[in-house]
């Protein structure tokens, strides 16, 4: 079960870098929006990059046992998971409805990381 956490957490890295770089990112730093607005916006995108990096390398170095984790840190990369996810469906209800968790979709993957992290150490 972790096996699948872990790829599907570098699918979604990979996701985020491929397609939120041209569907978010550039449209989003091209916009008229205030320059220090933009430049907090493009390095939060970043953050995130960074954080789905590590996490997927942990997960992947727990699944097949190459390094030493903790179950701790692997539960803690699945309530982190879990939360992202609920929140993006909370924002995607709030802000479209329904439609809105067609377009904001990344709960979709938060979710399913998030609860396969949490199951394979509980």
């Amino acid at each position: 079960m972790v096996y699948i956490c872990a790829y599907l957490s570098v699918f979604m890295f990979v996701g985020h870098i491929v397609m939120g770089i041209k569907l978010y990112l550039k449209p989003m730093l091209s916009s008229d929006t205030e320059e220090i607005a933009k430049n907090v916006m493009h390095a939060v995108f970043h953050y995130v990059s960074v954080i789905m990096l590590f996490s997927s390398i942990a997960l992947i170095l727990y699944a097949h046992e190459i390094v030493e984790i903790s179950s701790d840190v692997i539960l803690f990369i699945g309530i982190f998971y879990l939360g992202c996810g609920i929140l993006q469906m909370v924002m995607a209800i709030v802000s479209k409805g329904l439609q809105g968790l067609i377009k904001m979709f990344q709960w979709s993957m938060f979710i399913p990381i998030g609860i396969l992290a949490i199951v394979s150490v509980v």
